[in-house]
């Protein structure tokens, strides 16, 4: 009579296979979790910014009316600080106070700089009375309206989108026009055009301690500044 003899893993070998397999999983979600931290940490931080003052281009007001208008950049400085690189192609300024037209504005990276406000001599349409004693941009600004700010910038570096923590930027205006006052005051001009010529955005805040100025970031949301822009603040 023929015995049926039963096959089974050896008890040592069953307890083995298990710790095995109990490596190789804690092993693959230690190495899920770890890569799940790694980039929470890289793409859920966020760049910080501080407020560094208008940038009034050297801007005297001797050089006003009658002569032509100064040629410079001129505008909202800022600085990013912390850790994290600053994409500025999501940023908004916007800013309310109760002087120019309207008193209010707002400007992303992609409102281009409009040439009423430049000078005649630098391919401006505007009349030559809205030209004189005012700080204007060079007519090299029209598609730039975020740029990096500070000396020996390259093309290529000054308008790279993306600002590193240490560097600063800039928010241009279409033109800086100071006042009396000490320290005197400044009137902050913002314009834009639509493509048949009618004005999209126009609008100037002054430094008097009674505008308001919010740079923001469209995609997320957030506030970077907030704050009334005061005379003291002019760099």
């Amino acid at each position: 009579m023929r015995k049926n003899k039963d096959t089974a893993v050896s008890p040592v070998i069953g307890v083995m296979l298990m710790l095995v397999i109990t490596i190789i999983i804690a092993a693959v979600v230690s190495f899920s979790a770890t890569g799940f931290l790694g980039s929470a940490s890289t793409s859920g931080g966020s760049a910080d910014v501080k407020f560094i003052g208008l940038y009034t281009g050297g801007y005297t007001l001797g050089e006003g009316y009658p002569n032509t208008a100064t040629i410079g950049e001129g505008g909202m400085v800022f600085e990013v600080t912390g850790n994290t690189p600053l994409d500025v192609t999501n940023l908004r300024l916007s800013g309310s106070g109760s002087v120019g037209s309207g008193g209010s504005f707002a400007v992303s990276y992609n409102t281009p700089v409009a040439l009423d406000w430049i000078s005649s001599t630098e391919g401006g349409t505007a009349s030559s009375g809205k030209v004189r004693s005012h700080l204007t941009q060079p007519a090299s600004s029209i598609d730039h309206r975020i740029v990096k700010f500070g000396e020996g910038w390259r093309n290529e570096e000054k308008y790279n989108t993306i600002v590193q923590p240490g560097e600063r930027f800039v928010v241009l205006a279409e033109y800086v026009m100071k006042g009396y006052g000490n320290p005197p005051s400044y009137m902050i001009g913002f314009a834009a055009r639509n493509t048949d010529g009618s004005t999209a955005i126009s609008g100037a805040i002054s430094s008097d301690g009674n505008s308001l100025i919010t740079l923001m970031d469209m995609k997320t949301g957030k506030v970077y500044y907030s704050g009334a822009l005061t005379n003291d603040q002019a760099i």
